[in-house]
């Protein structure tokens, strides 16, 4: 659940120094993954 959005935010504050832009959509992109991994990852674990 957390490795995809772990290392797509260590590319982001890889790349922070040198391109701004795309670090921000990097953290965006790894929020929203997480956000999504974890609704579905914890409603199958839950067993909804």
């Amino acid at each position: 659940m957390f490795g995809p959005s772990v290392i797509l935010a260590i590319i982001g504050f890889s790349l922070l120094s040198k391109n701004k832009k795309t670090a921000k959509v990097l953290f965006i992109i790894a929020a929203v993954y997480l956000i999504i991994s974890l609704g579905i990852c914890g409603a199958l674990i839950a067993g909804f």
